[in-house]
C-alpha cells in the first residue's frame, strides 16, 4: 500500500472559505451540542484547523526565500 501527499495533490481552498467552513462548524456544535460537546469540539476543531496552517507555507515565506537564492 502506497501512501500520497495529499497536500500536494489537492489545491488549498481560498482562506475565506476555510474561515466559513471552520465558523459553520462551529455553528453546527452549537445547534446541535450541549456544553460540553461544544467545549470539546471546539477545542478539536481549532487544533486541527491550526495545525493545517502551521504546515502550511506561506506566501510570504516563498518570496523571502527567492531573494536569498540570488
Amino acid at each position: 500500500m502506497t501512501v500520497t501527499n495529499t497536500k500536494a495533490a489537492s489545491p488549498n481552498l481560498p482562506v475565506w472559505a476555510n474561515i466559513g467552513i471552520y465558523i459553520l462548524l462551529l455553528i453546527i456544535l452549537a445547534v446541535f451540542g450541549d456544553l460540553l460537546v461544544f467545549i470539546i469540539g471546539f477545542i478539536g476543531v481549532t487544533v486541527a484547523f491550526a495545525s493545517y496552517y502551521s504546515g502550511r507555507v506561506s506566501e510570504h515565506e516563498l518570496h523571502d526565500s527567492d531573494h536569498t537564492l540570488h
